[in-house]
């Protein structure tokens, strides 16, 4: 659901013209307590990716893929990747990873969610999206549980 009346023009939000994706969703925004603001009245900043994960607390474990922008370049690289890598686990973890290059992987604490579950996503081939996470978000859902835990605990592949 958008927080806001969405304007018509992606350049109207401040990000860059050359991104291929761009999340927008309330999950993938940054979470350092002294930006956060209501949403209207809103002053649009870009993060990398690797900045959001950074700021999340260390048991944050769903990116979520229910807000982003992707451009038609960013469309054909993301299924060039799907079809060179196959598809399987969450579809944000997938975005999120394809975001983040595999040498900011240092930037991850060891015991955080996103350090076990964008290492798997590593192994894939080393191009990745320009990818940038807008603050604040555009797009807002309502909070639910999964009712897929088991299903993804048993997908999970051991990281090496």
């Amino acid at each position: 659901m958008p927080v806001i009346n969405l304007p018509s023009q992606v350049s109207a939000l401040g990000v860059p013209e050359d991104f291929d994706l761009c999340f927008v969703n309330e999950r993938m925004q940054h979470q350092a307590p002294e930006e956060h603001s209501e949403p209207e009245g809103r002053r649009f900043r870009v993060y990398s990716p690797i900045e959001v994960v950074e700021s999340w607390p260390d048991a944050y474990n769903a990116p979520g893929a229910d807000g982003y922008l992707l451009s038609a370049g960013g469309a054909r690289k993301l299924l060039e990747y799907v079809a060179r890598d196959g598809f399987a686990a969450d579809a944000d973890w997938r975005l999120l990873g394809y975001s983040i290059a595999p040498d900011d992987y240092s930037r991850l604490r060891p015991d955080s969610v996103a350090f076990y579950v964008l290492r798997q996503i590593g192994r894939f081939g080393p191009e990745r999206l320009k990818a940038y996470s807008l603050f604040p978000y555009l797009i807002r859902t309502a909070p639910s549980i999964s009712d897929r835990n088991a299903e993804d605990a048993a997908s999970q592949l051991p990281v090496e």
